[in-house]
């Protein structure tokens, strides 16, 4: 028998968390519909208003897997009652939606596979939110992670443009039809070097962010003390996304402090690094491995070395990280050609006079300043400074020698030595110096 009810339109999506399969419900709409059984015995609902309408969709508890969309069904009568009684269906619809508190919820199999109850754990919640703020990448999306690199990373223009458009290239790449032979001569391997302090691991971890590439950092060191193996990387990224085969193995692994591996390297073996480095040679050649029963091709991975490398690479002008390329770091002498195993050389440009340290801690959505101004006004603090303080701040960390990471040390070492007085002054504080001291004025 047909009837006409209320029609809480889910859409439907099965999702991997913590290892398990979860169907989750998204809310989606609630428009009128006709309840019935169609032909093949099913239980559906033809809806009748809305975007949906002319569409049927089964009733939760009775959908196959193809579905998209499920409906929960709620008779009129009683939607008019938790209502008030007012049989207007424009005011009935929008106190129905009024009342709905939760975006994610579940089938209540439980009690009844066609009822649905709200997901609360926080854990799970962040997870999903997570999964609606991933965006199709497109130009005018490109553009914006472009802006918002540079606004990051301060002079690092050229090397954010050269590490972006190759991320995204093998991005591109391995969501196309191409074949494995095609995709491993056009995808590209990175190398990223640069001083201690200048970007290039926080640069790479945000590009990838950005670009929603799964990816594992793994240090040299566990390779070469052998407490780590080519297959357990694979597994270690494999779980930490779910075991989504399809999504991992277009993800990113990082080597950190790849330049362990040159010949010039006395505090490790030959042996050692020639073993290593044909370990990864498999990496970068794209081989198969068998991962919880499941095949995880590697042609599609990206690897980027990350280290600081020989000061004296041979270029005509050392200072012009523009004229650094790949024939350079092959002077270094690794062995068995490794390095040729990568095609982008990314050079940072060493942040370590007083202007450089100045403008990143003042300008950059990163400075560690603008994230302790934020942290403190979270506890109705409002931090201030004057010119003295900043010079103050960039004179310490630039006798450091660290770069920009000299800068959250300082201003680390200054907070936690002055956190209780900032507690227990006035609200609103400017931070100056004199001499060599910090003062903290309260603002009239």
């Amino acid at each position: 028998m047909a009837k006409i009810t209320f029609c809480y339109i889910y859409e439907k999506k099965e999702i991997k968390y913590q290892r398990k399969k979860i169907n989750v419900l998204i809310i989606n709409d609630i428009e009128l519909g006709i309840y019935f059984t169609n032909t093949d015995n099913l239980i559906v609902a033809s809806v009748i208003t809305g975007k949906h309408s002319g569409k049927a969709y089964p009733i939760l508890g009775n959908e196959s897997s193809e579905d998209k969309y499920v409906i929960v069904t709620k008779d009129i009568d009683i939607a008019a009652q938790n209502t008030g009684y007012v049989m207007n269906f424009n005011i009935i619809k929008k106190r129905l939606k009024e009342q709905i508190y939760y975006k994610y919820y579940q089938p209540d199999n439980k009690k009844s596979p066609e009822r649905v109850i709200p997901i609360k754990d926080k854990d799970l919640l962040n997870y999903l939110d997570n999964l609606e703020n991933t965006v199709d990448l497109d130009i005018s999306n490109i553009n914006a992670i472009h802006n918002q690199l540079k606004i990051n990373f301060l002079y690092q223009e050229d090397q954010i443009k050269m590490l972006l458009s190759s991320l995204y290239k093998n991005k591109q790449l391995n969501d196309s039809s191409l074949d494995k032979s095609a995709i491993l001569n056009l995808k590209e391997n990175i190398i990223i070097s640069g001083d201690v302090g200048c970007g290039k691991t926080s640069l790479l971890n945000q590009t990838l962010e950005y670009l929603k590439i799964p990816n594992i950092t793994i240090d040299i060191s566990e390779l070469i003390n052998e407490t780590i193996t080519i297959k357990e990387i694979l597994e270690n990224l494999y779980y930490k996304y779910d075991e989504n085969i399809k999504v991992v193995e277009s993800g990113c692994i990082i080597l950190n402090n790849i330049d362990l591996l040159q010949k010039e390297n006395k505090d490790i073996s030959n042996d050692s690094k020639i073993e290593v480095i044909n370990n990864l040679s498999i990496l970068l050649d794209g081989n198969s491995f068998i991962i919880n029963g499941e095949v995880f091709n590697t042609e599609k991975l990206s690897i980027v070395g990350i280290g600081q490398f020989d000061k004296n690479i041979k270029t005509n002008d050392k200072t012009d990280y523009k004229k650094i390329d790949l024939n350079d770091y092959q002077v270094l002498d690794y062995p068995n050609n490794f390095i040729s195993k990568f095609s982008k050389v990314i050079c940072m440009t060493s942040i370590n006079n007083f202007e450089q340290l100045r403008n990143i801690l003042i300008d950059s959505n990163i400075s560690p300043l603008k994230y302790y101004i934020e942290f403190f006004k979270e506890m109705n603090i409002t931090l201030e400074y004057d010119d003295e303080f900043i010079d103050y701040i960039v004179l310490k960390a630039s006798k450091l020698n660290m770069g920009a990471r000299g800068l959250k040390l300082v201003l680390d070492n200054y907070f936690n030595d002055t956190l209780l007085d900032l507690l227990n002054n006035n609200k609103n504080i400017v931070l100056s110096s004199h001499k060599d001291t910090i003062k903290l004025t309260k603002k009239r």
